[in-house]
């Protein structure tokens, strides 16, 4: 098991609370450490204005596939772990859309 966690800078600050989420639903008892004045000073959260993101490697669990923010998606739904194998399916917009997921259930 990891002893810290990863934060990725383009989780904007309103998905930060998903962190907490996600690393419950994973069994990681992290801890809720603030992350110093220091790093948070030159750290620069992933804007809505970026191109759009897509990552992987966090196993969410959630019932449907969707984006945590207008720009950026997980495509991780636990498919080794009986979930689901998620695809999104982009035609060049800036703004995700929860109808543009895909995904088949592991059974």
């Amino acid at each position: 098991m990891r002893k810290i966690s990863r934060h990725n800078e383009f989780i904007p600050n309103a998905v930060q609370q998903y962190i907490g989420k996600l690393r419950t639903a994973l069994g990681h008892n992290f801890p809720d450490d603030p992350i110093p004045p220091v790093a948070a000073k030159i750290a620069s959260p992933y804007s809505p204005t970026d191109p759009p993101v897509f990552f992987g490697h966090y196993w969410l669990k959630d019932e449907a596939p969707s984006r945590l923010a207008s720009n950026v998606a997980c495509l991780d739904y636990s498919v080794a772990n009986r979930g689901k194998l998620c695809a999104y399916r982009r035609d060049g917009e800036q703004e995700l859309s929860d109808e543009n997921f895909l995904w088949v259930e592991r059974g």
